[in-house]
């Protein structure tokens, strides 16, 4: 049976950041670092000097960024990346970011397609996003969660606008798994430095493990479904608790049946959701699902001091902390990794962090979701027809 040999959780962005320039300043062989938002503020530029600063010692770093996340990346970052040596790639980048001369085509397929064929590749992929917040020094130390690079997550932003977040890092043998996940998407990216990775290639990729209990990956169709099969099975296994803490809870008809059942049973199934989101029509859509699941016995939390964009599950003693949301996009379409937790003082600063964050929630009961404006029900409904792209 698998197990961590260390895990550390971050509920806050600054000690988060903190550690990661730590891990940075001491990586002595290869930093692998991949992100859906990377901000072009005072995070983002600490992290890309960090970054450098390893690069230039001899440090080989790559760094990813999805192309709908980080539109703007490849012009702010990097000229200064790439004066260091850091080798970047944008995954999937949107269609006007193909005819940008700054980004070249992935140097596995360059002077093979036409740039009609690779618009038509663009515009068939736009969907589908890489979501994960990964980074790995020396392939001995991974950190996932749901944190971006981006000062969204520090405390220096007062107010309702900082972000509520999750991460987590650890060491084992299974972090071969994290890099292969990672490889697979850097592979399919779109090339920045037109060289080849000195560190990880084709060869190394089949060599790496593949398999693991502890991180859950979702680049082939075949995990994708096994992972989610995985998880309704849990969820129907549940003898006490389902504790739910999601960014964008906008789950399908098969989720939404087994968390009834489930609550039915008498299990104590509380969803945790934000009430202030950085995605407006977020709050209406998962309203849209409140009056099932209070109907079948389960309660409803709505965070309020400010936006809550943590992905964690506990069920009964698993705990997974990481970057995938329940609903449409992270089940069908995103590249996602979530962590399994293994230790016991783990799942339990999980557990005193979600009854911390309920303390700072307000309770929807059926009264108060009967009160709400026909309005906003209406809302709700009306975007929920288009789950397929949220």
């Amino acid at each position: 049976m698998s197990f961590w040999t260390e895990e550390k959780l971050f509920f806050d962005g600054d000690a988060y950041f903190g550690y990661l320039e730590a891990l940075i300043r001491s990586a002595k062989r290869s930093i692998d670092i991949e992100t859906y938002i990377w901000d072009d503020d005072a995070i983002g530029r600490r992290i890309a000097d960090a970054l450098c600063a390893a690069s230039r010692r001899g440090v080989n770093v790559r760094a990813m960024v999805d192309g709908m996340g980080s539109p703007q990346w490849g012009a702010v970052f990097l000229p200064h990346l790439r004066s260091s040596g850091v080798q970047a790639r944008v995954y999937h980048p949107l269609p006007w970011q193909v005819l940008s001369k700054s980004l070249p085509a992935p140097e596995t397929r360059r002077n093979k397609w036409t740039l009609l064929q690779w618009l038509v590749h663009v515009l068939f992929k736009v969907n589908v996003r890489d979501h994960r917040k990964v980074f790995v020094m020396d392939g001995e130390v991974a950190c996932v969660g749901g944190i971006n690079i981006s000062a969204n997550h520090s405390r220096s932003i007062k107010g309702p606008s900082a972000w509520r977040d999750t991460s987590v890092s650890v060491k084992g043998v299974d972090i071969a798994a994290i890099l292969y996940a990672f490889e697979k998407a850097w592979l399919h990216a779109w090339d920045f430095t037109s060289r080849k990775p000195r560190w990880y290639n084709v060869r190394r990729l089949r060599r790496l493990k593949t398999e693991s209990r502890l991180v859950r990956v979702n680049h082939t169709l075949m995990r994708r479904r096994r992972t989610y099969r995985d998880l309704l099975r849990r969820l129907g296994h549940a003898t006490q608790r389902v504790w739910v803490t999601n960014a964008y809870f906008i789950p399908d008809g098969s989720l939404i049946r087994r968390l009834r059942r489930v609550a039915k049973k008498g299990v104590d199934v509380r969803i945790l959701v934000p009430r202030i989101s950085d995605v407006f029509f977020v709050r209406w859509v998962s309203s849209a699902f409140y009056y099932a699941l209070l109907k079948s016995g389960a309660r409803i939390f709505e965070y309020e001091p400010r936006v809550l964009h943590a992905k964690t599950l506990l069920v009964d003693d698993w705990a997974v902390v990481g970057s995938s949301n329940l609903n449409h996009r992270s089940l069908f379409h995103d590249l996602e990794m979530d962590i399994e937790l293994t230790a016991i003082q783990s799942k339990r600063a999980m557990e005193q962090q979600y009854l911390e964050d309920i303390g700072q929630s307000v309770e929807i009961k059926m009264k108060d979701w009967k009160a709400r404006p026909w309005t906003d029900k209406l809302l709700g409904q009306i975007f929920l027809l288009a789950k397929y792209w949220f």
